[in-house]
């Protein structure tokens, strides 16, 4: 499971409501090598979901939920505003084989 920390449900939240997308949530996906990405989309079966008070804030494709087992999801300030970032779990590598 992907844990979300408090300031990545808020990021969250404020980028699903900048999707303007009726229905949709936000998906994460393997984006250029080594990195992932959101995309505004619709949930699917199989969808690992996370949510937060009832509120679906991000799915994630069954395979890739389990290379990111016992990650989580923070955002950070940087000079460029808020980014979400991944953090392994710790003594552990994220396997990208799994599943």
């Amino acid at each position: 499971m992907v844990r979300l920390t408090g300031r990545a449900r808020e990021r969250l939240r404020s980028l699903r409501e900048k999707a303007r997308r009726p229905g949709a949530t936000l998906r994460l996906v393997p984006a250029a090598p080594g990195t992932l990405g959101l995309v505004a989309d619709a949930c699917r079966p199989g969808d690992h979901i996370v949510e937060h008070n009832g509120v679906v804030l991000l799915v994630i494709e069954e395979g890739l939920a389990k290379c990111l087992a016992g990650a989580a999801i923070d955002c950070k300030e940087t000079r460029d505003g808020p980014r979400l970032q991944l953090i392994r779990p710790v003594g552990r590598r994220l396997d990208r084989r799994a599943g």
